[in-house]
């Protein structure tokens, strides 16, 4: 039975190394029956006027005549390969030819290599390899940089678990037991995430490359989920305030490469940029925007995404961008040419940047919240520690929004397609801002609800209108002093107000709990002086006025039963004094005759048991 064969391949060129700055070999790549070949051009370019995405060599007036001359010969030689290869493909259709494509194909792309078929490279579809030039051929140089990473770490796991290094073994079967083995290593879950995702993406771009004709079924592959909640994934990543801004751009006792890194966090913080965006800042390729009130912002298209960055350049931020185009960078160099040296500073300025905060004072303990594995884990360091580049774009941007600027206008400056980076990643606000945010809302819009208004009721003016709430206030204080209160013209105030029948209007958003508070304080003292007749009317217009939790329709008939109670209570106490004072005047005199003294010193339950044993008694002699 024959097999079907299908010349479906393509051409495509690539650059031995892009790591040096030196003129580098053009390989032509194509793949065939499975196998990638690599043929050399004989031509050479600078890696940095490579045009990798338009596969030309780049042509411009900001190149020396001698490189445009260098470059334009490499590209008329490309179109020309470029064609012959197309001839030969559409030839070899043609043709029934049973014998290896591949020598007919070099052939066709550089003759001259004819006898020398060292100059064309064949090896085995292995997964760093493809991977590799996958990450070359759609990546910029950071993020290919991070790519070529996550490849040596998943080679790491291949070569530990004993596993084919073959491009046909990846599945998502593979990746997910790439995943478990992360997660046995104790990994945070963003590490997790970004090893497992670097590889998925590579192959996502792999299964659409025309020129390998490769098609992995990862649909298998369950990326592990971050259990934490939004708030708990921004709690590692600590905004600064300004007055914390402040104390690291006053600071003064810095070596010259603190200094540095000082003045980039200071310049990142007032203007909101990445790192790999302030190059072009400092060296000022950006577009400059006038205003007709004499101020000016500046446009750019940030590295990352291409989306344009509008942002006005603050006074502090423009000093520090003058001052270093005058004196240059010493320590961090952001106007290196290579853009892998400028990504290889970052973390020689983090480390500095820890340094410098530091001596700034913030040194308080910060809790936030990380996920090893699959298990949540709460963690505790000091502020500096937390510090790093990235902190100044959140800080901007949590700083902008609580100044009021709508997130809509701060993502002009950020370059943001949208809010939900900003509400998921950037902004950290606490339960006490959000509450802030929303009361200040509600207090503006709600002035005219009647259910939903939230202006503050004046409590003490509406009680001082129903009992004279201040007065009692007043009658608490001078009873508290040892003051007999009985006697007060105060009393007597509170008295009348109690019996009046009020005129005024009861609001609707009374706080209940706040009245209740008000009446526990000073209902006791009112029991001091207030007859029965008074305390049960109290209890009605307070029940009726519909303004207590605790003083209700349901509840005033056992509270004004229970005052009768105490009232019959009260009397009786008061009897058995007056029966008791009796006796003693009595005494008094019958010692005053016979020359004895009573040195006694009772207590008030002594008083009442001798008033009882005085009434009873009196009631046993009246009873005979």
């Amino acid at each position: 039975m024959e097999n079907q064969k299908f010349l479906n391949f393509g051409l495509r060129f690539n650059l031995r190394q892009t790591r040096e700055n030196k003129p580098t070999i053009i390989y032509a790549v194509f793949v065939c029956n499975g196998i990638q070949h690599k043929v050399n051009t004989m031509l050479k370019v600078y890696p940095e006027h490579w045009d990798n995405k338009a596969q030309t060599a780049t042509v411009s007036n900001r190149l020396s005549k001698l490189d445009n001359r260098n470059n334009l010969i490499a590209n008329k030689k490309i179109a020309a390969i470029y064609e012959s290869f197309k001839q030969k493909k559409a030839y070899l259709c043609n043709q029934e030819t049973n014998y290896d494509l591949s020598n007919e194909i070099a052939d066709a792309i550089n003759p001259n290599l004819k006898h020398r078929r060292k100059s064309m490279t064949t090896y085995k579809m292995k997964i760093r390899k493809v991977l590799g030039d996958i990450a070359y051929k759609y990546q910029t140089a950071k993020t290919c940089e991070q790519s070529l990473f996550n490849i040596k770490k998943f080679n790491s796991f291949l070569e530990e678990k004993g596993i084919n290094d073959d491009i046909n073994s990846l599945s998502g079967k593979l990746l997910n037991d790439y995943q478990n083995y992360l997660v046995e290593n104790d990994l945070q879950i963003k590490t997790i995430s970004r090893y497992v995702r670097g590889i998925k993406t590579l192959i996502n771009y792999l299964n659409k490359d025309e020129d390998f004709d490769i098609k992995i079924d990862i649909s298998a592959l369950n990326i592990l989920k971050d259990k934490r909640t939004t708030e708990q994934k921004k709690s590692k990543n600590v905004p600064l305030t300004e007055s914390q801004l402040l104390d690291i751009y006053n600071l003064t006792d810095l070596t010259a490469r603190e200094e540095e890194a000082r003045d980039l966090f200071i310049c990142q913080s007032l203007l909101g940029q990445r790192i790999s965006d302030m190059p072009k800042i400092f060296k000022g390729d950006y577009t400059t925007n006038h205003y007709e009130n004499g101020l000016e912002t500046i446009s750019f298209n940030v590295q990352k995404t291409g989306e344009e960055a509008t942002l006005f350049l603050f006074t502090i931020a423009k000093n520090i961008i003058s001052k270093y185009r005058t004196k240059q960078f010493q320590y961090f160099n952001l106007f290196e040419a290579d853009e892998k040296k400028i990504v290889n500073n970052e973390m020689a300025i983090n480390a500095t940047i820890k340094e410098v905060c530091k001596k700034a004072g913030l040194l308080a303990e910060i809790n936030f919240t990380i996920q090893v594995g699959d298990k949540i884990k709460n963690e505790r360091k000091p502020l500096y520690q937390l510090m790093h580049t990235h902190i100044a774009r959140h800080t901007f941007i949590t700083l902008m929004c609580k100044m009021g600027i709508p997130k809509e206008t701060v993502i002009i400056a950020t370059a943001h397609s949208d809010e939900k980076m900003i509400n998921e990643v950037y902004l950290h606000e606490t339960a006490s801002d959000k509450g802030a945010k929303l009361i200040e809302a509600l207090q503006k819009n709600s002035e005219n609800s009647s259910l939903f208004s939230i202006s503050k009721t004046n409590c003490d003016k509406l009680l001082t209108d129903l009992f004279a709430y201040d007065k009692l206030l007043m009658l608490k204080e001078a009873d508290e002093s040892c003051i007999n209160i009985e006697e007060l013209e105060e009393c007597k105030d509170v008295i009348k107000t109690i019996r009046q029948i009020p005129s005024i209007k009861i609001p609707t958003n009374i706080d209940k709990s706040e009245v209740d508070e008000k009446i526990g304080k000073v209902f006791p003292t009112l029991l001091l002086f207030a007859d029965s007749a008074s305390l049960i009317l109290f209890i009605q217009k307070i029940a009726g006025s519909g303004i207590s939790n605790q003083i209700t329709d349901s509840t005033k008939n056992d509270l004004i039963h229970d005052l009768q109670a105490l009232d019959d209570e009260r009397k009786f106490c008061k009897k058995l004094l007056d029966i008791w004072q009796e006796e003693q005047t009595k005494k008094g005199f019958i010692n005053k005759l016979t020359g004895q003294k009573d040195d006694r010193t009772l207590t008030l339950g002594e008083v009442f048991k001798e008033a009882k044993e005085i009434a009873l008694r009196k009631d046993n002699k009246k009873g005979q």
